[in-house]
Parts: structure tokens; C-alpha cells; sequence
């Protein structure tokens, strides 16, 4: 019989749910800086034209 807290939550399921969201922080983090990089190298080339 799973442990429960005082809102009905088992241990596993907490861990569970802190795991998922450190997984999903993780990714936001990275989808965040893959775009932050590109948008400063590669989209000003591409949209903005370098001329008089």
C-alpha cells in the first residue's frame, strides 16, 4: 500500500511529477536557447537585406 500525504498523494507520484517537470523545464530551456541562437545568427541574414 502506497504512502500517502496529507492531500492524497503518494511519494512515487510526486517524484513522478517533480521528474516530468524537470524534463520539461529542460526542454523549454534548450528549445528557448536553440531559437535564441539562431535568431541571432542566421534569421537577420535571411530577412534583412545588408544594403544601402
Amino acid at each position: 500500500m502506497p504512502v500517502l500525504s496529507e492531500n492524497g498523494a503518494s511519494r512515487a507520484g510526486v517524484r513522478r511529477i517533480g521528474l516530468a517537470s524537470g524534463v520539461g523545464s529542460t526542454l523549454e530551456f534548450y528549445d528557448f536557447a536553440i531559437y535564441g541562437t539562431a535568431a541571432a545568427l542566421v534569421f537577420g541574414q535571411i530577412f534583412f537585406i545588408s544594403g544601402d
